[in-house]
């Protein structure tokens, strides 16, 4: 299935994205506070906002699930290659939008390193978000439209836990984003890195609501 999305509609409605602090700091204020701290905050407009519950709490099952098994589809693809992937320990930096973030996964090519004290690139070139019902809203909406600023940035995908359902938005030529969707045993491709993702492989240890 496929669409054509020059806009991709933006929410910005995400009640949990809520500052742990009212106070605004800058960027290398919150690189230092992440190194010691024992849960990852995303960095928004000068403030540090708590991940949401599937990262604060270990995920829902399937999100647990899935994100091992997608991180070894795309490590295995990548081998021998410059491309490599990374998983949520790296921050993506999104210096347009003031904001930074822990996708679930993703690949640079090659990654464009900018600390050493913390995993932090601006150059992804894939971005993966494993969805959740905390978190779906924003990584459709306000978090995608930032991503969607960076420049090297070309396929954002989105993977369903609820079903088995892959979205990749793809970026064209003029600009704009073409949709495709892929669902049960179909296989989603990454044109821009020329990788498949094999929903068969990336949901074998996920179950779903009737399973047992």
């Amino acid at each position: 299935m496929r669409r054509r999305i020059s806009r991709p509609k933006v929410t910005y409605n995400v009640p949990m994205a809520q500052p742990t602090s009212l106070e605004r700091m800058t960027f290398e204020e919150y690189l230092r506070l992440e190194e010691t701290s024992p849960v990852k905050h995303h960095f928004v407009r000068g403030r540090r906002i708590e991940r949401f519950a599937e990262a604060m709490a270990g995920g829902s099952p399937n999100h647990v699930r899935i994100t091992p098994s997608l991180s070894r589809i795309l490590g295995s693809a990548l081998r021998g290659r410059t491309c490599r992937s990374f998983d949520a320990d790296t921050l993506i930096r999104v210096e347009e939008a003031g904001a930074s973030y822990y996708a679930d996964a993703g690949i640079a090519c090659p990654p464009n390193f900018l600390s050493d004290r913390v995993g932090v690139i601006d150059n992804p070139t894939v971005i993966v978000e494993v969805l959740s019902p905390s978190s779906e809203k924003y990584d459709r909406g306000a978090k995608f439209h930032n991503y969607r600023l960076l420049p090297s940035l070309q396929d954002y995908v989105l993977v369903a836990t609820d079903r088995p359902m892959v979205e990749v938005f793809s970026r064209q030529d003029d600009g704009s984003w073409n949709l495709r969707i892929f669902i049960h045993g179909a296989t989603a491709h990454l044109p821009s890195v020329g990788i498949d993702l094999p929903l068969v492989e990336l949901y074998e240890d996920a179950v779903f609501e009737g399973e047992a």
